[in-house]
């Protein structure tokens, strides 16, 4: 059993298909200890408690801190709710987000909670996430730019600028830039005789703007 069982709800309809397959994977994690609690909502009854949730379709959970929709393994649950709180949950929750188009949805969760943006950072890393993902994840930081939130991540984003991958440096060198943080200069200036021209064209542009923004560290 863990130590902090993550607490379910589940809004189904009485007509819905796949609702049962959802509704014992988690009876079953239940059972497991591994979720304390499940609230089952029939929306067909409940309307209400279904609208004051936002459900649009079902079956709709929320699975500790992740909201999901549609069907889902008992694995997939099972991994949901293990990962709730943790830094590696939040990041595959938001990739999950945008790489079904919500990215509204991943803008105000990070902003809401500032743990999920030390989720979202390491995402820079990863090569090999679909082009929504990685395309969402550069309008979130631009979203947060100048703001302290995203100026207090300095150091996580200059050990990115440190990648092997070039890809990667350009990124978080463009990410440094939206910090508006004179703490970033140093790093954006190491990157001027990267071996990547784009790294180095990026290096230069961001520069220029950290310079320009007058932003204290």
């Amino acid at each position: 059993m863990i130590s902090s069982p993550s607490e379910a709800e589940l809004v189904i309809t009485t007509t819905c298909a796949i609702c049962p397959t959802v509704l014992e994977a988690l009876s079953r994690l239940v059972k497991e200890g591994i979720i304390g609690r499940l609230t089952v909502i029939n929306a067909d009854v409940e309307t209400e408690e279904a609208e004051k949730r936002g459900v649009r379709s079902v079956p709709w959970l929320r699975i500790g801190e992740f909201v999901l929709t549609g069907a889902r393994s008992y694995q997939q649950l099972r991994t949901w709710a293990t990962s709730s709180g943790t830094n590696a949950g939040r990041g595959a929750y938001i990739k999950e987000l945008l790489k079904n188009g919500a990215m509204k949805q991943a803008l105000e969760r990070v902003q809401s909670t500032p743990g999920y943006l030390d989720a979202l950072i390491p995402l820079i890393a990863d090569v090999d996430s679909e082009f929504q993902v990685r395309v969402g994840v550069g309008a979130i930081l631009e979203h947060l730019q100048g703001t302290s939130a995203l100026a207090q991540r300095v150091d996580s984003l200059a050990e990115l600028a440190r990648s092997p991958d070039a890809r990667v440096r350009a990124d978080a060198c463009h990410a440094l830039a939206l910090t508006e943080s004179l703490a970033a200069i140093g790093v954006v200036e190491s990157l001027l005789n990267d071996s990547s021209d784009e790294v180095r064209e990026i290096a230069k542009e961001s520069l220029d703007a950290l310079k320009g923004s007058g932003r204290q560290a």
